[in-house]
């Protein structure tokens, strides 16, 4: 079982709030997608099209986020054995480390999309750099977990979602730089929407 999956009534509550919370941001995250989906079908752009599978991947890593709450709500870790088959997947989603992975490739994508519109060529360093570092990432997010009661799997966890907190930062903080300088040097107001809608993005 999770240490802080079935703690009692109060904890089973706080994941039933969190629960239509996420739906909420679902609905807003699939409204995005399909407007989304519209513009490429318009113009079928490459660039509309990574930021297409980017909203994909953080609308299924929600998805995922959102099913870890309605298993607690349902009490199904009293069910489910932690070393069977479906334990395997039960495990990760309810600990949250499917959206984790979900989030690591979008960020990829997104450190692709920040080189496609803001640089000519990619940094070799920072290229390799990110390869090493989201390979790592996200071998330990999928492999590296313990679904036992102690305060090992709590530290795998941590250290899971640092190692992605970390990626996302080293990705999302040069874009929304790259982002506001942009919206700064240009005068025209689609260009000036477009480049404040991706630092709010970043």
């Amino acid at each position: 079982m999770l240490l802080y999956s079935i703690s009692g009534p109060y904890e089973r509550y706080l994941n039933f709030i969190g629960m239509f919370y996420e739906l909420f941001v679902i609905l807003v995250a699939l409204i995005l997608v399909i407007l989304v989906i519209r513009k490429y079908q318009e113009k079928k752009h490459k660039l509309t099209l990574y930021l297409l599978i980017i909203f994909i991947l953080y609308l299924l890593a929600v998805v995922f986020s959102w099913l870890s709450k309605v298993f607690v709500v349902l009490r199904l870790d009293e069910v489910v054995g932690e070393y069977t088959i479906g334990g395997i997947f039960y495990y990760r989603i309810a600990s949250f480390r499917f959206s984790e992975f979900l989030v690591c490739i979008a960020i990829v994508l997104s450190y692709i999309f920040k080189v496609e519109i803001f640089q000519e060529e990619y940094n070799k360093t920072q290229k390799i750099l990110l390869i090493i570092y989201s390979a790592i990432t996200s071998f330990y997010v999928l492999v590296i977990y313990d679904p036992g009661d102690t305060e090992l799997s709590i530290l795998l966890d941590a250290i899971a979602f640092l190692l992605v907190f970390i990626l996302m930062t080293g990705v999302y903080i040069p874009f929304m730089y790259r982002a506001i300088e942009a919206y700064r040097g240009v005068q025209e107001k689609v260009y000036k929407t477009g480049f404040l809608a991706l630092a709010i993005m970043s």
